[in-house]
């Protein structure tokens, strides 16, 4: 019988399963690698002509430097939340973003609609499902989709439709509001029929302030608080409440505070 070992079928089959064995073993090999550096680095590219998907560098060196623990809730599930419409998708690829640049950023999705109770961990909130947490120890702040979104109203019809996203600075924002250990404090003075300035105070609170209201004819001013919010009022103010005024702008003759009126 023919020496099988020196046949040269027997060879060649021999090598060519030696080298597939090769070949898989490498890539594995690869694979377990860059599975290694895709946990550890963001690796994905975004190929889109605007870059629709990624974070600005800026972004990125504030994320890579954030030192405190922060979540990300989105009260909706992953797959509801980005199958929306392209803007949710594109806003949501920003979202995971924030948790491949900084190992301190955690997302989780929250179903509102099968999880009501979660809602009362946030009492003084009015949440809907879409809207995001973005939470700090005991600071937290919530996105909605206008926070996230321009917006306009077709006057014909009066539906209200996307134009643009801005998920990346709605998301940023609030990183850094929730993470700022000294916010700045801003006191809204009532009585005197002020006119209501909800709306710029809400602004305010978007934008990291903590806001507060003081009725100036029977309430104490704080005088922490970095500015005084005296809006139009009907009625002159009473010599008392003058005096409220000058004690606070004077700040024991250390001054540095700020009126707006």
């Amino acid at each position: 019988m023919k020496n099988i070992l020196k046949d040269r079928r027997f060879k060649h089959g021999t090598l060519a399963t030696v080298m597939t064995i090769g070949l898989v073993a490498v890539v594995v090999l690869v694979n377990v690698i860059f599975s290694m550096l895709a946990a550890r680095f963001p690796m994905d590219v975004d190929l889109t002509t605007n870059k629709i998907f990624e974070v600005s560098d800026q972004t990125v060196d504030y994320l890579k430097n954030l030192d405190k623990k922060v979540s990300v809730t989105v009260l909706a599930t992953e797959e509801e939340f980005s199958g929306n419409n392209t803007y949710y998708n594109q806003a949501n690829e920003v979202i995971q973003k924030y948790a491949k640049y900084s190992s301190n950023i955690t997302i989780n999705y929250i179903d509102l609609y099968s999880n009501p109770d979660f809602a009362q961990k946030y009492p003084k909130e009015t949440l809907y499902q879409g809207y995001i947490i973005v939470e700090c120890g005991d600071r937290h702040q919530v996105l909605t989709p206008y926070d996230l979104f321009n917006t306009q109203t077709d006057s014909s019809s009066g539906s209200t439709y996307i134009t643009s996203s801005k998920a990346e600075e709605a998301m940023t924002s609030a990183v850094m509001n929730v993470t700022n250990a000294n916010p700045p404090s801003v006191v809204v003075l009532t009585g005197y029929g002020v006119t209501d300035v909800s709306a710029y105070t809400s602004t305010l609170e978007t934008n990291g302030y903590v806001v507060s209201e003081v009725d100036l004819l029977t309430g104490d001013i704080d005088q922490e608080a970095d500015m005084l919010i005296l809006a139009a009022p009907l009625t002159d103010l009473s010599d008392e409440a003058l005096k409220k005024l000058d004690t606070y702008l004077d700040n024991d003759g250390k001054f540095g505070k700020n009126l707006m009126y």
